[in-house]
């Protein structure tokens, strides 16, 4: 009995230490390498995007939470590239590095220029002041079109006719300034701008922004008028977020307690249009309809619906189901999709034929 008592004990001993062991590896950073902040080129031809290579505890907690809960080599700028894929071709057409991992691309309309956010200065490392670069593609080349007094620049935003591109910077004030491309001059059209959601009217007259946490407004280029269209109750759930026009300029949609709103911007009439539950909101707003990502379970980071909305039938299409972190419209019938944090892939609507963009075979 005491020689069965003290294998038994001896067992326990043994699976306590593998159970630690095994929380133990979990805990230990992972090399790898983070897809963030995709945009696709107009045309459908190409995709532009961040990524990031480091040591990662939890690749569903995000990115940006990711990077910020571990201050190893995860940060240096180094590891932070911008990349450019030629779909058609699956190939890389740019690969930069240095660039910050909170500044999204953003493409003119005529997909010309590529404007992103640099981490420093590539003539003084030290020198960490964020940089407004613009990338001509038919030149391949870059120019630094505005320096941030400190490490700041979001929300990039090219205006529909590519002659103006809309920023915001500061991190105490956030300014929304617009710049003149053949200029270079800039102006500040508004502060207390929140980082990630300013969006052009399809006119190219005014802007979308969200200010104060709870506040939509429309703020015009020429003369600086503003107009508060809509302001939120609370900053819980009850707050606008991802602001996204409708093709035809009559409306504008925006997420609004765990659901998708469409704002007449004509009437100002707010309607709930449907629900929506994620922890990467997202919303793409084409002739196609809206694709955006919907929880399948309370655990909102892990598995997500692809879905489409059709705004004319009010009709809400399952695209396909799994682990994925963002959506948008890559060409007609066809959306770009952010798989496990770590990969981009083509998705057909139609058929769900999916064809992998990244990495790319040389990787």
């Amino acid at each position: 009995m005491r020689t069965l008592f003290a294998a038994i004990s001896l067992l326990g001993l043994l699976l306590g230490s593998v159970a630690w062991f095994v929380n133990y590896l979990s805990r230990i950073p992972k090399e790898v390498t983070l897809v963030c902040e995709i945009a696709p080129s107009n045309a459908g031809n190409k995709v532009a995007f961040v990524r990031v290579h480091g040591e990662i505890l939890d690749k569903w907690s995000g990115v940006r939470d990711s990077i910020a809960a571990h201050t190893g080599h995860n940060t240096y700028p180094e590891s932070v590239r911008l990349t450019l894929l030629n779909v058609k071709e699956h190939k890389k057409c740019l690969d930069l590095g240095g660039v910050d991992i909170s500044g999204s691309p953003a493409w003119a309309r005529d997909d010309s220029l590529l404007a992103y956010v640099s981490a420093y200065s590539e003539l003084n490392k030290n020198d960490e002041r964020k940089r407004l670069q613009i990338y001509d593609v038919t030149s391949d080349s870059s120019d630094t079109v505005f320096v941030a007094n400190d490490w700041f620049i979001r929300s990039l935003s090219f205006s529909p006719e590519s002659k103006h591109l809309a920023f915001v910077e500061n991190y105490n004030n956030k300014n929304l300034r617009v710049l003149d491309i053949d200029s270079g001059n800039t102006t500040v059209l508004a502060s207390g701008v929140n980082s990630f959601y300013v969006r052009w009217a399809v006119d190219g007259k005014s802007v979308f922004c969200i200010r104060n946490g709870l506040e939509i407004w429309q703020i015009a280029i020429e003369d600086k008028s503003k107009a508060m269209l809509f302001k939120g109750k609370d900053m819980n759930e009850n707050y606008p977020n991802i602001l996204t026009p409708s093709p035809d300029g009559r409306q504008l949609g925006f997420a609004y307690a765990g659901a998708f709103h469409s704002l007449d911007l004509e009437t100002q009439r707010v309607a709930r249009w449907f629900d929506c539950h994620h922890y990467f909101i997202t919303f793409d707003w084409s002739n196609e309809g809206i694709c955006y990502l919907d929880a399948v379970d309370e655990d909102a980071k892990k598995m997500a619906r692809v879905m489409v909305y059709d705004p004319i039938g009010s009709t809400r299409t399952e695209v396909d189901v799994g682990p994925y972190a963002h959506v948008a419209w890559l060409r007609e019938g066809v959306l770009v999709v952010r798989k496990d944090n770590t990969e981009l892939w083509e998705l057909t609507v139609q058929d769900k034929a999916m064809k992998r963009l990244f990495p790319v075979s040389s990787d």
